[in-house]
């Protein structure tokens, strides 16, 4: 199986350590530039993505599933070349953030119980002890 990595924005090639020690048996390709995935395009059966052009998934003949790393798939689906082919499978990240929203609103209610901005405010006033 040939996955390939493609990312301008996070790191690809991290992923693709980490996943190639987890999965030996699997080819990773990964790529920040549509450019340096243009020779392993056509033999990709996997594409982990978070945005492509329309030109490289054209030329993934071979391709079988996108992962979109991100919770929104529309930008693919709009794209020709995936809406001509129905065997594609795209599934996406939705869901997993749920547990650190919730935290994290958990945080900013007891911020604003406790008023932490005022905290910011106040650090410009707040003076150390001289040493002894």
């Amino acid at each position: 199986m040939n996955v390939l990595i493609l990312s301008r924005d996070q790191n690809p090639h991290e992923f693709k350590s980490y996943l190639t020690e987890e999965f030996p048996d699997v080819n990773f390709v990964a790529a920040r530039e549509e450019k340096e995935a243009e020779d392993f395009i056509g033999k990709t059966d996997v594409l982990v993505v978070l945005r492509m052009s329309d030109s490289l998934l054209a030329r993934a003949k071979n391709l079988k599933w996108i992962h979109c790393m991100i919770t929104g798939t529309n930008y693919i689906e709009e794209l020709p070349s995936f809406q001509a082919r129905k065997d594609l499978i795209l599934t996406s990240t939705r869901g997993i953030h749920g547990p650190q929203m919730s935290e994290l609103a958990i945080l900013l209610m007891i911020a604003l119980n406790r008023n932490a901005h005022q905290v910011e405010v106040f650090q410009g006033f707040w003076q150390e002890k001289p040493p002894k």
